[in-house]
């Protein structure tokens, strides 16, 4: 498997929903994988995660990113694709959304800012 393989979900077994983000496929390709503390999670952790969260919350979403030093997943929901929702996984059902980014885009600028305090 390449990289990109490695960590997004194949069309084929991605919802028609769902359409990548391409600063997120441009990342994934040339291996920019961690910004820590965000991490863009492994297929096998997508799949493993998104079944989880549909269990725990009754939410349809993809999930992409995960924070190493809490249980933060950064999400694509069905409905709010543009969006991007962190959930703070194992959260009482209805109290699991920590943040909404108006798109991918501001995600990502915030991962970034955080990185940058992470790693001064």
């Amino acid at each position: 498997m390449n990289a990109f393989s490695d960590y997004l979900l194949p069309e084929s077994a991605r919802p028609e929903w769902l359409t990548y983000p391409p600063q997120l496929t441009r990342m994934v390709s040339e291996g920019k994988v961690d910004i820590t503390p965000w991490h863009i999670m492994k297929f096998e952790w997508v799949a493993k995660t998104m079944s989880g969260l549909l269990d725990r919350y009754g939410r349809n979403v993809v999930p992409f990113a995960h924070r190493q030093n809490n249980d933060d997943v950064a999400v694509f929901e069905k409905g709010s694709v543009d969006k991007v929702l962190v959930i703070h996984d194992f959260a009482d059902r209805g109290s699991e959304i920590e943040e909404v980014y108006p798109d991918f885009q501001t995600w990502l600028d915030s991962a970034e800012a955080e990185s940058r305090d992470w790693n001064s």
